[in-house]
């Protein structure tokens, strides 16, 4: 029944709540009530930010502005300190009409992971909730169009690799579809299948001979869960849980797994190693993700060689501060606290230590100085902040947010992965710096390898389903 009632909650999430038995739960909660809540001061703290006005529903919630996160985590506030089940599920109801659907989203999938009574709910896919950022506005348009006809279950087929061959073959299905398939009853079911080939239209494209991966439903999908699953904002010791170890570790291994793979699928494709981001080299490459938010507003494309002096200069100023201050921990290995004094790094510690400061985590031995907003954004976030931004730096035109801010989508721009390798860089310059390990640390007495056997390695590419509502 949790499964059921919480999943209901996320289905049209930027519509209102068509669920009469939720509408009236809603109506009925009392938010001042603070005998419902077990931290009184967080929960005043929403109603006091819910009073002055909050991000208005049907506008983009961006992870990387400070004021929509902050009111984000208040919402959650909300939803993590109700006192038993039942007051957070009303909770829940009385914010689903009433907050900025992203917002709600966001800190409602934070809340059912972080609670005690809700483990074991599944949360819902990213790409069914938010399908726009998943599929591109070709595909959306066209199942709106076959809904306009009458039809109440149709297959879209996107690809977002400009394969000219593929084009033609989804044109001649279309056709056949429109004359042939009739409508079906008292069911509505859109469904998108991504097929990629290796023929492109442009042949100058190079980077989308990877698109195959870095658009891929199920990656994008992932990245946005490491989100949920581990917010950098999370405090154990504030939320009563139990404290996580090798939090930056764990950031570092996701770092660097998602570029050594990114980088294979680039060896397969005949294109070199992924170069680390560059201050003073104009972007390359540009990015169109061809993706829609859900209130009509573009995810705005970057032009290929964009210059960086068309950058927000505050960002940019607070990106370069940071990257010298990690690279001086580096060369340094050692850290500054938050006292003032310095924290050494060595062979047991250094990557856990290095990894929360890119992450800027709880963990983290100074969030003030490694970290920007008052440690709210680390590093890693900073970046992001500044070339999601880049093609209208100071917002005079209500642009949305670049798709590498976006979490549903950071990792289909291929200058994330620049990036990512100018941060494992610097790990690997620091674990370059360790003494090696000896031949006693490495080998078992007495273990003989007698045979090793490795099965078909079989490379293929599947399809991806998603619904759309």
């Amino acid at each position: 029944e949790k499964q059921q009632n919480l999943l209901q909650l996320f289905v049209n999430a930027p519509q209102q709540n068509y669920n009469q038995q939720q509408q009236q739960l809603g109506n009925s909660f009392d938010l001042y009530n603070v005998s419902n809540f077990n931290n009184d001061y967080a929960v005043k703290q929403f109603q006091y930010a819910y009073k002055q006005g909050l991000l208005p529903r049907g506008q983009v919630f961006n992870y990387n502005n400070p004021n929509h996160l902050q009111q984000a985590i208040q919402l959650f506030d909300v939803f993590y300190f109700a006192k038993d089940y039942n007051t957070f599920y009303q909770a829940a109801c009385w914010a689903r009409d009433r907050v900025n659907e992203g917002q709600f989203v966001y800190a409602l999938s934070v809340a059912i992971v972080k609670r005690q009574d809700t483990q074991g709910v599944v949360l819902p896919p990213q790409s069914e909730v938010y399908p726009q950022l998943y599929i591109n506005t070709r595909a959306i348009q066209q199942a709106q169009y076959y809904k306009q006809q009458g039809q109440k279950q149709v297959y879209v087929q996107s690809n977002n690799t400009n394969n000219y061959a593929y084009y033609q073959q989804q044109q001649q299905q279309q056709q056949q579809q429109q004359q042939n398939q009739q409508p079906f009853q008292n069911q509505e079911q859109y469904q998108n299948y991504q097929n990629y080939e290796q023929q492109y239209q442009n042949q100058y494209d190079y980077e989308g001979r990877v698109a195959y991966f870095t658009e891929d439903v199920n990656l994008n999908q992932q990245y946005a869960y490491q989100q949920i699953y581990y917010p950098a904002w999370f405090n154990s010791q504030k939320y009563g849980q139990k404290t996580q170890y090798q939090n930056g570790e764990a950031f570092y291994y996701y770092l660097q797994q998602v570029l050594a793979r990114y980088n294979l699928e680039r060896y397969a494709n005949n294109l070199p190693t992924v170069q680390p981001f560059q201050f003073y080299q104009n972007i390359q490459p540009g990015y169109n993700p061809q993706l829609q938010y859900h209130n009509g507003y573009n995810v705005p494309a970057r032009p290929n060689n964009i210059d960086y002096k068309n950058a927000n200069a505050f960002y940019y100023q607070q990106l370069q501060n940071l990257d010298r201050r990690f690279a001086d921990a580096v060369d340094s290995r050692q850290v500054k606290n938050v006292n003032g004094g310095k924290q050494a790094l060595n062979s047991d510690n250094g990557v856990e230590i290095l990894g929360n400061l890119v992450q800027a985590n709880e963990y983290s031995a100074n969030n003030f100085y490694y970290a920007a907003y008052n440690g709210l954004y680390g590093y890693f976030d900073v970046f992001r902040k500044l070339v999601g931004s880049i093609v209208e730096p100071y917002y005079q035109y209500q642009s949305a947010p670049g798709a590498v801010e976006t979490n549903s989508a950071a990792l289909r721009d291929p200058v994330f992965y620049q990036f990512i390798a100018r941060v494992v860089y610097y790990f690997q310059a620091f674990k370059n710096q360790l003494t090696p390990y000896k031949q006693e640390q490495l080998e078992y007495p007495g273990v003989q390898v007698q045979s090793v056997n490795v099965d078909k390695l079989v490379t293929y590419l599947d399809e991806a389903e998603v619904e759309l509502y």
